[in-house]
């Protein structure tokens, strides 16, 4: 329960959260959102069989994400949604002084979602963003309509991961129209919510994708980059913080904080990455990723 949390010894500073750090000039409409990217929560007995869909380290312990969810609240976090993202952004919404966002989001619609996860943010009242494959809707391992029916009705946000879960950086502009249109067309005819944003998948993007996708009544879309959204961040490619298992409550809370360091740490990692990816080839690095890390997942 919140209550049996102490908060003290680790709790975030209390100044204010709009306030510009030392050698920086920021104005009040200066922001850094951290958007959270979260794939599956699970009991520990279930991580060897889930990892089989996603990588170990993207499911996390219900224990470790109550633990996270509960030290958001206790520490003054509100949890907003990505429309009010971009509205902060606009202008049409303004952050008051000491207010602490934060944007909860899940990739791929597993059905821990439902089971585990859903019922702590309700509990804590907390909003968030599944994004899900929609042809993987009903298949073990991951959500059904009705579950996700259940949640929109509850203050999660149901969004479009895909149909397929395609690299679209690989896809022709014909298939990447299908799996914006089709997917966002399913979801609001299964549950009668809009679908205005997109993840995109192992952060894989078309040239097109802004075009497309607003061509076809989306506003946004997430990427797997790794930042705090800002208030020049692209509503096409707004950059998240993945919750990686490994991490433990400090870690956490520096991202929360959206502490600079954090990202910087992370630099050399992403550029080796990146030299991998566009040496090898997008398609090769996915399916060596897979590969490695067990996932049995076809990468078209």
């Amino acid at each position: 329960m919140i209550s049996s949390l102490n908060p003290n010894p680790m709790a975030p500073s209390t100044k204010n959260f709009l306030a510009p750090q030392a050698g920086m000039n920021k104005t009040a409409a200066d922001f850094s959102i951290p958007i959270l990217m979260y794939h599956e929560v699970a009991k520990p007995e279930r991580v060897e069989q889930i990892a089989q869909k996603t990588q170990r380290t993207f499911i996390v312990t219900i224990e470790q994400f109550e633990t996270q969810m509960e030290w958001l609240v206790n520490n003054g976090f509100s949890a907003i949604s990505l429309t009010e993202v971009l509205q902060i952004q606009s202008g049409a919404h303004a952050l008051r002084p000491g207010e602490k966002p934060v944007v909860i989001t899940f990739d791929d619609g597993f059905a821990g979602n439902y089971f585990h996860a859903f019922p702590i943010l309700r509990r804590l009242n907390l909003t968030a963003t599944i994004f899900v494959v929609v042809n993987h809707v009903g298949e073990p391992f991951y959500l059904t309509w009705q579950q996700m029916e259940t949640m929109a009705g509850n203050g999660i946000d149901i969004q479009s991961h895909t149909m397929t879960h395609a690299l679209l950086g690989q896809a022709s502009t014909g298939q990447l129209i299908y799996e914006l249109r089709e997917s966002k067309r399913e979801i609001e005819n299964k549950l009668g919510t809009p679908v205005h944003f997109i993840s995109l998948p192992h952060g894989s993007c078309h040239q097109e994708f802004a075009k497309v996708a607003r061509d076809y009544g989306y506003r946004g879309g997430c990427t797997s980059e790794l930042a705090f959204a800002g208030l020049h961040s692209p509503a096409f490619a707004l950059p998240r913080i993945c919750v990686n298992s490994q991490y433990d409550l400090a870690t956490f809370m520096s991202i929360a904080q959206s502490n600079p360091e954090f990202v910087n740490r992370k630099a050399v990692s992403r550029k080796i990455k990146r030299a991998i990816k566009n040496f090898v080839g997008e398609k090769n690095y996915n399916r060596a990723y897979h590969l490695i890390y067990g996932v049995q997942e076809n990468i078209s």
